[in-house]
């Protein structure tokens, strides 16, 4: 069956969910999958950005949930970070879980002005299969495009331990 993925409301419900059920780490339960799934998808996170993220780069997490991608980033890691989300409830936790980093609330379809005019990196994860899935493939190159004016260079990762990263 198909999901609401472009309703606020669907997102906002979701996340409470995954907070009753999992209020220490709601990720794992979030995205609902089984613990040795979600620990070999945290270690791919983990090799590949490592590969490619420097300490100093610039990072617009497009589509950031609630900020896990700063959960996963390179120890030494110390550039700019941006997360960028539609769902308040989402940024919500994301600012509480990461004080230090910087939350706000927009939409991939009509990206908001940005701090940087031009990030290195913006990391996309998990939204890819979503977008083609419920919205078509004319949204996803859409977003995209959004996204690509605003970095450097684009990561899409999935939640797949089996997923390399895509690079653009």
């Amino acid at each position: 069956m198909a999901q609401p993925i472009a309703d606020v409301a669907y997102w906002n419900t979701r996340t409470d969910l995954a907070l009753e059920r999992k209020p220490d780490h709601p990720w794992h339960a979030f995205f609902i999958c089984n613990e040795g799934d979600w620990k070999a998808t945290l270690k791919s996170w983990r090799r590949i950005l490592s590969i490619h993220i420097k300490p100093e780069d610039s990072i617009l997490d497009a589509g950031c949930a609630m900020g896990f991608l700063l959960d996963v980033l390179p120890k030494d890691y110390r550039g700019e970070y941006l997360g960028l989300d539609f769902c308040p409830k989402l940024l919500a936790y994301a600012r509480e879980k990461h004080p230090e980093n910087q939350f706000i609330e927009g939409n991939l379809l009509d990206m908001p002005e940005l701090p940087l005019q031009k990030y290195d990196w913006a990391v996309i994860g998990n939204v890819k299969p979503m977008v083609l899935r419920e919205l078509g493939e004319e949204v996803w190159e859409k977003m995209l495009a959004n996204v690509s004016k605003c970095a450097s260079k684009v990561l899409i990762l999935e939640y797949d331990p089996a997923h390399k990263g895509e690079v653009l």
